[in-house]
């Protein structure tokens, strides 16, 4: 029969990708089992939002695996993208700034897999670590840096260079660094 403190490999992977959170990576071992604890493990299918407007901001996650994109409606239905967010990035990470309803969309683009951690066990944590407040006030710091360099762009650029400014953002964020010259290796060769 096997311990009750023995850990299931399911847990051990969810501490496992917990560790690998950037905002997580100062505390100890105690502390990132108590998150290890109160996190949950959620699966959202392609096209399935996370949250959406005006539902209530009681959530932070943090992205396993799969891609989500984070957008604002306006009143007549358009969006804007805000981010295209990662395996290692968080989402929702406002709420611990106030209680008031979500303004942004957050939807799966593929299959996405999340720890999702309760606000009330966020603000605990805050109050049980000061450092790992200023590391989420910094997380909050560049995500609005990006949007404002997001609107900037719109703003006042024209759109070839908004395009290559956004190519350039791609490439270093998805692309891949190869050999160079063309094909590449493995492909076939015309005759």
């Amino acid at each position: 029969m096997a311990s009750r403190t023995a850990t299931s490999a399911p847990q051990r992977d969810k501490l496992w990708y917990l560790r690998q959170i950037d905002l997580f990576s100062d505390l100890g071992s105690e502390e990132m089992a108590w998150v290890n604890r109160v996190t949950r493990m959620r699966t959202f299918r392609r096209g399935e939002p996370l949250y959406l407007p005006g539902d209530p901001s009681d959530r932070i996650y943090f992205l396993k695996r799969g891609r989500v994109k984070v957008a604002r409606l306006s009143d007549e239905g358009k969006e804007i993208t805000l981010a295209i967010l990662k395996p290692g990035d968080t989402i929702g990470e406002t709420c611990i700034v106030d209680g008031t309803p979500r303004e942004t969309l957050a939807l799966a683009l593929e299959e996405v897999s999340v720890c999702a951690m309760r606000k009330e066990d966020l603000e605990r944590l805050v109050r049980m670590r000061p450092d790992f407040s200023l590391k989420l006030t910094k997380l909050i710091g560049l995500r609005l840096r990006r949007i404002e360099s997001k609107l900037e762009d719109l703003v006042f650029r024209d759109v070839n260079s908004r395009i290559a400014r956004l190519l350039l953002q791609l490439a270093e964020e998805y692309g891949e660094t190869r050999a160079w010259g063309y094909p590449p290796p493995g492909a076939h060769h015309p005759p």
